[in-house]
């Protein structure tokens, strides 16, 4: 687009960067799920492979959101 071709980098890659870059400090399980959502896996796929519900894990990943807008966003 207009903004990639005047600045010669994609926006939504550095976004990409800094999302895993924040992941990177959460604590083991937590960074699992994460990494886990944004390769595309589904809360109930998440769930069935960590041996619990998909309500927990939607519950999870909304803490860790929180969590991390807390963190880099005060």
């Amino acid at each position: 687009d207009a903004l990639e071709e005047l600045s010669g980098e994609d926006p939504r890659k550095e976004a990409r960067q800094q999302a895993w870059e924040m992941i990177e400090t959460l604590p083991e399980a937590d960074r699992t799920i994460m990494q886990m959502r944004f390769e595309g896996y589904s809360n109930e796929e998440i769930a069935q492979l960590r041996g619990t519900t998909a309500s927990n894990v939607s519950h999870r990943i909304r803490r860790i959101v929180k969590t991390l807008k807390k963190r880099y966003n005060p």
